[in-house]
């Protein structure tokens, strides 16, 4: 189905980050009247404009917006600031956006994602798509719905991560700046007035994954095959803490993780034994293979990498693990929900 906005010279921005601010750039330079929302997570994270966060890019540019943890309390204002001529963007927001929102403009409401939807709906998307070793990388923008992520699809492009990209931090970086280069084209086609082909998703290939977090979920299970472990790693690996496991009764977190299959394998009484070191490096044992770790650190993030010997098991409490998979978590604008 063909599908064309009309004029567009409002834009109503939700969200934060750098696709934000791709976004405000491009309405500062073809003059478009801006309202402006801002999640309060978002506002320290890197704008990828001028090597500047998002505040001080916001701040730089003048431009009027505001902080918030609850979007539904400025629908009034939203409504006011609307008419047919309004274009609203939701920009790695966390919020969900019920119908009166949507219905004030008119339907001229859309996301920036980073999946191939249906498929890999909700959060954590790089952290899942890790763990199942998924290298495709996808830039999509699609219709905003009261629903998750299910509105149809203007604009799909598909593309090959390259295999430096391990850690949810390089698939974010990569990922960004594919989402990045898509603005002006997208913006730009709304500008010229041309139509899209409005597809919409099919539910028989969606899925739906919930949201991660490390301290909760980032456990290791020893008792895994080297690769899924090396997985598991690189999934709560940068930005975020590091995957856990415990160490002469304490908690630490591992970094810089890699499989190495050469090593043969260990009978499972050996699993988590460290039979090698080095300098900069640990070597544990798993059931098919090694585990080289080059990261080590306390809770506080201190480097503890010097404190391990050879013969120190790591391991995790069974009831841990058990925790770790029956635990769901839920986050608000700014941070987890207790």
């Amino acid at each position: 189905m063909q599908f064309c906005f009309g004029k567009i010279n409002k834009y109503i921005l939700l969200g934060g980050g750098p696709l934000f601010s791709a976004v405000l750039d491009y309405g500062l330079s073809t003059n478009k009247e801006l309202l402006i929302y801002v999640a309060e997570r978002l506002l320290s994270g890197d704008s990828h404009i001028e090597g500047v966060s998002c505040e001080e890019f916001l701040k730089k540019t003048g431009v009027h917006y505001t902080v918030t943890d609850s979007i539904a309390s400025h629908y009034e204002t939203i409504e006011e600031f609307s008419d047919d001529n309004t274009l609203a963007l939701s920009l790695n927001g966390t919020w969900i956006f019920r119908e009166r929102i949507i219905n004030a403009v008119n339907g001229k409401f859309i996301n920036g994602h980073a999946t191939r939807l249906p498929d890999f709906r909700g959060g954590g998307g790089f952290s899942w798509r890790i763990l199942r070793g998924d290298t495709a990388g996808y830039v999509t923008w699609h219709i905003v719905t009261p629903g998750i992520d299910d509105g149809d699809i203007l604009y799909m492009k598909e593309f090959r991560l390259p295999e430096t990209c391990r850690t949810p931090g390089d698939f974010d970086t990569y990922t960004t700046a594919q989402m990045v280069e898509s603005v002006p084209m997208i913006l730009g086609k709304i500008d010229s007035e041309q139509s899209f082909d409005r597809a919409p998703q099919s539910p028989y290939f969606g899925s739906y994954w919930p949201r991660l977090h490390t301290e909760t979920h980032g456990y290791i299970d020893w008792s895994w095959s080297a690769t899924d472990i090396e997985s598991f790693t690189c999934a709560f690996d940068d930005p975020f803490k590091g995957a856990s496991t415990f160490w002469n009764g304490a908690r630490i977190f591992l970094k810089n993780s890699q499989r190495i299959l050469s090593e043969g394998r260990f009978h499972p009484f050996q699993q988590g034994i460290i039979y090698r070191r080095h300098s900069d490096c640990i070597y544990v044992a798993a059931n098919d293979g090694a585990i080289l770790v080059a990261g080590i650190f306390d809770e506080e993030g201190k480097s503890i990498m010097n404190d391990l010997q050879v013969g120190d098991r790591l391991y995790t409490p069974k009831d841990v693990l058990e925790e770790a998979m029956h635990t769901r978590v839920f986050y608000t604008s700014t941070s987890l929900k207790k």
